[in-house]
């Protein structure tokens, strides 16, 4: 299941993307090897229109949580391409992240929580959504 933000080449303003959903549940980092062998990245909204993007991704496919490209290391929030995750990321769920049982490094969107993000354990299979820039 394919969403694309460039349908019309020359109209985006900066890189395009698309998204794709896959349904198959895997851990954060085989989502993560999963992305890099479509030469994607995990979905890594940054903006509400990327989000609002993949929501409807999400509720076409009848999908209850996904993987996206945010990770913690060493305490710090960062983005599936290396960057750091901007403190002020207003798409968390409620008293989100709280690395509840201290195994919560990875973050996932899911339905539960109005698809806002949860930081969840890396090691447990859910849906994940890959992007592709060009």
């Amino acid at each position: 299941m394919m969403s694309n933000q460039c349908a019309i080449k020359g109209k985006c303003s900066n890189k395009c993307m698309k998204f794709r959903l896959f349904k198959t549940p895997l851990s954060w980092q085989e989502a993560h090897a999963a992305c890099q062998a479509e030469k994607a990245y995990l979905a890594m909204p940054k903006s509400w229109s990327d989000h609002d993007t993949l929501i409807a991704l999400m509720k076409k496919g009848n999908i209850l949580q996904s993987w996206i490209g945010v990770r913690k290391r060493e305490g710090i929030f960062y983005y599936d391409n290396g960057a750091l995750l901007e403190h002020n990321n207003t798409m968390w769920g409620p008293d989100q992240p709280n690395d509840s049982g201290g195994t919560q490094q990875c973050v996932q969107m899911m339905s539960e929580m109005e698809y806002l993000w949860n930081d969840f354990d890396c090691a447990r299979p859910v849906g994940f959504i890959c992007q592709y820039v060009w």
